[in-house]
């Protein structure tokens, strides 16, 4: 690390920061690019349904889509749903 160390000084004390040199190589580009890969695969996953959908719910969600389209209280797999 070039440049030394900066001081900074805050409610938990002195605390020394090494000073970055500003250069940014590839393994800077790798670590952000899969950290973007892994935002956009949890985005992907998530949004069909929405964040803090579990099973349960999901079958709440279908079985109303299906009696909305006329096909009955059916779950995903086409059985009847029967658990309240």
């Amino acid at each position: 690390m070039r440049g030394g160390c900066r001081a900074v000084v805050g409610w938990m004390g002195r605390l020394d920061l090494p000073r970055l040199s500003g250069r940014v190589d590839g393994l800077d580009w790798l670590i952000v690019a899969a950290a973007a890969l892994g935002a956009a695969l949890v985005m992907a996953r998530v949004l069909p349904y929405g964040a803090g959908v579990n099973s349960d719910s999901l079958r709440y969600l279908e079985t109303a889509r299906n009696a909305l389209a006329g096909e009955g209280l059916v779950n995903l797999d086409g059985t009847v749903f029967t658990l309240w």
